[in-house]
C-alpha cells in the first residue's frame, strides 16, 4: 500500500495553537508549574517564551533517574541549566522530584502527593510543559490534573530537528496504570496504532501486543517543510507494516481535536461493525506517534474508561546495547512552541461534541 504523503501546508494550526499567537494565554497568574528535565535543549523552549507579566507560584521539576550513569549524570546537566534559566526568569520557588523511568504505577502515586501538597483544585491554574515527559507518564499527570478539576495549560515545544540514530524495537510493553481499560476473556482487541518514526518500534508494540486487529495513523497536515520530512520519515520507516496490515488512515500531529475527532469515529466504526457480528471487542491505543496524538488519545480515554492505553519502551537505541540505554535520542536547537488549552473537566467534556 503506497501513502501519498500530504504535503499541504496547513497555516490555520500555526494561527491556533503556535505559542507565538497566543502569547496572552501565558499573562496570568499560575498556581504551579508542572516540567521535566530532559536532555535535549528544546526543553527550554517553553520558559524561554514566559514574560514578566507571568506569575507562577511554585515549580515542580522531574527529574528521570535512570540506573545508566552516564544518561544521569545528562541530566543532571541538563536539570542545572533548566533551574539557572528558571531563575533568570524569576519562575517561583522550584522543587526537584526525582523518577525512576521505568515506573509509572510509582510515578502515579507521586503526581497525587505533588497535586495534594500544593493545594491544586477547582479554580488553581497550572501550567504544564509536556516536552521531556515519557508518553506514559504523561498520561498520569494528565489524569491527575483532571481528576483535581484544576484549570492546566499544555506547553509544546519541538526541536529544530532530530539527529539519528534513532530507537528500535521495543524492550516491553506497559499498560498506563491509570488508562488500562476493561478488557474481557474471549473479547477481541482493536489496536489503533499511531505511527512513530524510530525504526522496527511500532512493528515490535504490535508484534509483541498481537491485537486482532491493527489500525495505523499517521501524521497530515504539515505546517511547514521540516513537518512534511517527519511524516515521510514516519511514513519510510513503517513502511512494510503500513504494506503488511493494508490498513493506514491519516490523522492531524498538531490539532487536538481533529485527532480526538479521528479517535472518536475510529472507534465508533468498530462499534457499528462489531455490534453486527454479535462479536465483543476492547479498544486499544498505541502511543508511539507525536505527543499531541497521545493527549488526545488521553482525553479519549478520560471519557470513555473501557479504552485502554499503551506504550512500548525501546529497546535498542542505534547500536547500544539491551536497556538501559547509553545513547539517548538527539535533537537540536529550539524549534516552535504551541499552547493548547487551558483546560479543566467542562472542557474536555465538550471534545464529545
Amino acid at each position: 500500500m503506497k501513502i501519498k504523503i500530504n504535503q499541504r501546508l496547513n497555516k490555520k494550526i500555526l494561527k491556533e495553537f503556535s505559542l507565538k499567537n497566543n502569547k496572552n494565554k501565558l499573562t496570568k497568574k499560575f498556581d504551579l508549574f508542572i516540567t521535566c528535565s530532559g536532555f535535549e535543549k528544546r526543553t527550554l523552549g517553553l520558559i524561554h517564551q514566559i514574560s514578566d507579566e507571568t506569575q507562577i507560584g511554585k515549580t515542580c521539576i522531574f527529574l528521570y533517574k535512570p540506573h545508566e550513569e552516564n544518561l544521569y549524570l545528562k541530566n543532571l546537566e541538563s536539570l542545572v541549566e533548566l533551574k539557572k534559566e528558571l531563575k533568570r526568569f524569576n519562575i517561583g520557588k522550584n522543587e526537584v522530584i526525582g523518577i525512576d523511568p521505568s515506573n509509572p504505577w510509582k510515578f502515579r502515586d507521586v503526581v497525587n502527593q505533588i497535586i495534594t501538597a500544593n493545594k491544586i483544585s477547582s479554580g488553581s491554574k497550572v501550567l504544564l510543559d509536556i516536552t521531556s515527559f515519557t508518553r506514559v507518564f504523561l498520561y498520569e499527570i494528565i489524569k491527575g490534573l483532571h481528576s483535581s478539576n484544576c484549570e492546566f495549560l499544555i506547553g509544546y515545544t519541538e526541536p529544530q530537528e532530530y539527529v539519528e540514530p534513532l530507537p528500535t524495537g521495543i524492550n516491553k510493553i506497559i499498560i498506563s496504570p491509570s488508562f488500562s481499560g476493561k478488557p474481557r476473556p474471549n473479547q477481541k482487541s482493536v489496536l489503533l496504532l499511531f505511527l512513530g518514526w524510530e525504526t522496527g518500534r511500532t512493528s515490535g508494540l504490535y508484534e509483541e501486543y498481537d491485537p486482532d486487529e491493527c489500525i495505523l495513523a499517521i501524521g497530515k497536515n504539515p505546517i511547514d517543510k521540516k513537518h512534511v520530512v517527519w511524516s515521510y520519515q514516519s511514513y519510510k520507516n513503517n513502511e512494510k507494516l503500513i504494506n503488511y496490515l493494508d490498513n493506514t488512515q491519516e490523522t492531524s500531529t498538531l490539532d487536538l481535536k481533529e485527532i480526538f475527532d479521528f479517535i472518536f469515529k475510529t472507534h465508533q466504526k468498530k462499534i457499528e461493525e462489531y455490534k453486527d457480528s454479535n462479536t465483543k471487542f476492547y479498544f486499544v491505543i498505541g502511543g508511539l506517534g507525536p505527543k499531541i496524538q497521545n493527549i488526545a488519545a488521553c482525553f479519549y480515554s478520560i471519557l470513555n474508561n473501557e479504552v485502554q492505553l499503551v506504550y512500548g519502551t525501546p529497546a535498542y537505541w542505534g547500536s547500544s546495547n539491551l536497556l538501559p540505554l547509553k545513547n539517548p535520542i538527539e535533537s537540536k536547537g529550539i524549534g516552535r512552541t504551541y499552547l493548547y488549552g487551558p483546560y479543566d473537566k467542562n472542557s474536555i467534556k465538550k471534545f464529545k461534541n
